[in-house]
């Protein structure tokens, strides 16, 4: 499954440390400015950037990252596999990752911890980085901090107490902030320069960023309030205030701090996907701002769903929340599918769509939203394994719910060999729809290859297409093929290394879990 096309509209922007600056275009580009802006194809298919010490990071749609600037630490290079990406965070000379099931990848300095990810590494929903620390945010509201100074005396990776309730996290330089339901910011570690310093009223707030040595806050209406250093006119914001919907903060322990606010005039549809998970597919789509939802009419709003046979019948549709849309309908067979959408679509304040971005909303033609998107046949995203014996099974993760009936692992399995010859599956199970295990003992030391057949089927029969070129169930292209290599218990540990051996899967699967709940 793949996105061919969409249109986007950037509500994720980071600005952190040091000479340089991004900024993301409506069609999703990267425009960068300042000292490291090389090295990167950066022309479309963005939905979230990140910059640090001297790199940056780019989130595509497909869910890999694009890393380019400095790379002393390895901040560039990206653990295999660069795929199921939901969130970045760029640090000073480091780089985290939120993996679609919850786990964190970090990769690059560690002299700080900040690479360390405590245990468990799952449920988290959200991530920042800072100077020589990160937070983490899980799905109950808490957070969890690792890295930082060990000796430094403002304590900044001890969360204030309650540690609940929060939905949003920052870091600056060498403070962190977190965001309250109730709106309220908790604010913690260094403030010589008051960026700890949260003014009254602290309430309403709905976005935070840090910077190095300064805080920004944004509010419901729009507005932003900035506190802390002010040396080069970070915390003071041009005028009006108002109609703000992303904020970033950037610097250096102070030095050569700035801000950044994203207005917007109207909204427009951020991103669109098929829906591929239980028995009735679909389309997701999401959009910038909170929507109108009982405005909303389908029958009129939704001008055309074509396919490769032609009009798509609608089944139906839902509001997973006031941004989030999702229309049932039969979206098969494989190939391309363009929907648009009326500029009628009214936000909650009652702004119509702008499309074209040209500050007037609402134009029948020019602000109509046209989303290309292709359906492929189901692929493997990823395997995961443990690395350090014992090692008894592997993971398979598929990107949508497959028949668990069509894996046969006589026929299916096609190549299973290790240091030590052909390895001999003792069992497998389904742990849900899209998660398969293959249970084995493989105790020897070295490297271990495994083939699975194309013939596993999804829901709807189709067979894996992993090359992604709509011809799926090819015996070659379409056949998935796992390296994965184990260590002995004191030999060449990956959880003492940043990085592996060149061609090795262990280092990003040996720290992180690798279950899937069910």
């Amino acid at each position: 499954m793949s996105i061919k096309k969409i249109t986007v509209n950037v509500i994720v922007i980071c600005a952190f440390f040091q000479s340089s600056t991004l900024g993301q275009t409506k069609c999703g580009s990267i425009l960068g400015w300042g000292t490291q802006v090389v090295g990167a194809n950066l022309d479309t298919g963005f939905i979230a950037i990140a910059t640090g010490g001297g790199h940056s990071l780019g989130l595509n749609q497909d869910g890999s990252i694009v890393t380019w600037g400095y790379n002393y630490h390895g901040q560039c290079n990206i653990p295999p596999p660069n795929r199921g990406f939901t969130a970045i965070a760029a640090g000073d000379g480091y780089s985290l990752g939120l993996n679609q099931d919850g786990s964190i990848v970090a990769w690059g300095h560690n002299g700080s911890g900040q690479c360390g990810i405590p245990s468990p590494n799952t449920g988290f929903i959200a991530i920042a980085a800072g100077e020589d620390h990160s937070l983490g945010l899980k799905q109950d509201g808490s957070i969890v901090a690792w890295g930082g100074n060990p000796y430094d005396p403002w304590h900044v990776c001890d969360i204030p107490s309650p540690n609940s309730d929060f939905i949003a996290i920052a870091t600056g330089g060498e403070h962190s902030l977190g965001l309250k339901q109730n709106g309220s910011i908790v604010a913690w570690g260094h403030n010589e320069s008051g960026q700890c310093d949260i003014p009254s009223p602290n309430t309403g707030f709905i976005a935070i960023a840090a910077g190095g040595a300064h805080s920004l806050g944004l509010k419901q209406d729009g507005s932003i309030v900035a506190w802390g250093n002010n040396y080069y006119s970070q915390c003071s914001i041009p005028s009006p205030n108002s109609g703000f919907m992303a904020i970033a903060a950037g610097g250096y322990r102070g030095h050569g701090d700035q801000s950044l606010g994203l207005y917007t005039s109207s909204s427009s549809i951020l991103l669109a996907e098929m829906s591929l998970y239980g028995s009735i597919p679909g389309v997701t789509v999401v959009f910038s701002n909170s929507m109108d939802t009982s405005f909303f009419d389908l029958e009129t709003d939704l001008l055309s769903f074509t396919g490769p046979d032609g009009d798509v019948q609608v089944v139906g549709y839902t509001w997973t929340n006031d941004r989030t849309l999702q229309i049932q309908a039969h979206v098969w067979p494989l190939g391309d599918y363009t929907l648009v959408f009326s500029s009628d679509i009214l936000t909650k304040d009652g702004r119509e769509i702008d499309a074209d971005f040209d500050r007037i909303p609402g134009e029948e033609v020019d602000d109509q939203s046209v989303l290309s998107l292709r359906l492929t046949g189901p692929t493997i995203v990823a395997h995961r394994v443990e690395s350090i014996p014992p090692v008894d099974n592997i993971c398979f993760e598929f990107d949508r719910d497959m028949s668990i009936e069509s894996f046969d692992p006589a026929d299916d399995l096609i190549v299973f060999e290790g240091p030590d010859g052909i390895c001999n599956l003792n069992d497998f199970a389904w742990l849900n729809a899209h998660t398969l295990e293959l249970r084995a003992n493989m105790s020897g030391v070295g490297t271990y290859h495994l083939s699975l057949s194309p013939d596993i089927i999804d829901l709807y029969g189709n067979p894996l297409d992993q090359d992604g070129d709509l011809t799926a169930g090819e015996p070659e292209e379409d056949t998935y093929t796992a390296h994965f290599q184990v260590f002995g218990p004191m030999d060449n540990n990956p959880c003492n290394k940043r990085r592996s051996p060149a061609g090795t899967y262990e280092s990003w699967s040996r720290c992180k879990q690798y279950r899937r709940p069910l």
